[in-house]
């Protein structure tokens, strides 16, 4: 999205805009063929595979997650993608089919590990002005020689709007953000809908005295919904407490055409002894607790 100079459409990746991420080498990407991600990909944490492209600075190789933003324009924190598919080091399981395109997905989280964000590209085999797979024809406000950010948001989160009944038995009504602002997706004729990489927001839930950090193989999967290029809106979650003396926590990750996050959005606490909680005014800011705590109990 920004090799070969200023002449030609670049696009810098800010990661300070919503939430500060980490960019201390937390980040997790990895590339594919679309359609293909489990047969065709870079490796990394996502397929459980050393990864065949290092990420960040710091690492073996000639990093494609890069800190040296895209034109004088970028904020100083911006960082762009760049690779070369071919090159040694960086490189897929085989070469791409014809007319294949390519989905590059990255996640970071914050340093204080209670937040997460990403962003992902797609783009076909049709070749910009100077490059194939031009990551930067997903944005035609860069074509065709144009400097631009994008930012990195956070994943949808758990926005609360109601509950019924007492802990052990509660129901929460929520609402999950679009997260249409992450994605960026081109094929031969344009623009394409975010849709066409992102296939369900997946909500996951823990057991605990305090959350257990953004992986999101530290979660148990709840349930998934479909992703139709639409926030979701009045979705109805049990919170079935395990014990009276842990809490649940509840939290957002997403799939990308069949690969699941490796991070999940920031949480929410909900408390499961119904002497504290007080579920006819729960809170609607994420990670804070559902009810009330009692004056002799501790904050966790």
């Amino acid at each position: 999205m920004a090799s070969n100079g200023p002449t030609h459409g670049r696009i810098g990746v800010d990661t300070q805009y919503e939430i500060p991420l980490a960019n201390d080498q937390t980040e997790v990407a990895t590339f594919w063929v679309t359609g293909d991600a489990f047969g065709n990909n870079s490796g990394g944490p996502h397929f459980g595979t050393l990864s065949t492209c290092p990420s960040s600075t710091g690492l073996l190789g000639d990093p494609w997650w890069r800190l040296d933003g895209a034109g004088d324009s970028q904020p100083p924190d911006a960082r762009t993608i760049r690779f070369f598919i071919a090159s040694p080091g960086c490189t897929l399981i085989e070469c791409p089919p014809a007319g294949a395109s390519i989905t590059v997905l990255v996640e970071d989280q914050t340093s204080d590990g209670r937040d997460a964000g990403f962003i992902a590209y797609t783009a076909d085999e049709t070749p910009g002005p100077i490059r194939w797979w031009d990551l930067a024809r997903t944005d035609p406000t860069s074509q065709p020689s144009t400097d631009v950010t994008h930012s990195v948001w956070a994943f949808p989160r758990v926005e609360v709007k109601a509950s019924w009944g007492p802990p052990p038995h509660m129901e929460i009504l929520n609402d999950y953000r679009d997260p249409a602002a992450n994605v960026w997706v081109v094929g031969a004729s344009g623009p394409l809908p975010p849709n066409t990489v992102v296939d369900s927001y997946d909500i996951l839930y823990y057991f605990g005295p305090s959350d257990p950090g953004r992986e999101r193989s530290l979660w148990t999967h709840m349930k998934s919904l479909p992703y139709a290029n639409s926030g979701i809106v009045g979705d109805i979650v049990p919170a079935f407490c395990a014990t009276l003396f842990d809490d649940m926590f509840l939290a957002v990750g997403l799939t990308f055409d069949g690969v699941p996050s490796y991070y999940v959005g920031k949480s929410i606490q909900i408390e499961c002894d119904p002497t504290l909680a007080e579920p006819e005014k729960p809170t609607i800011r994420p990670r804070d607790r559902l009810g009330r705590k009692s004056p002799g109990r501790s904050s966790r």
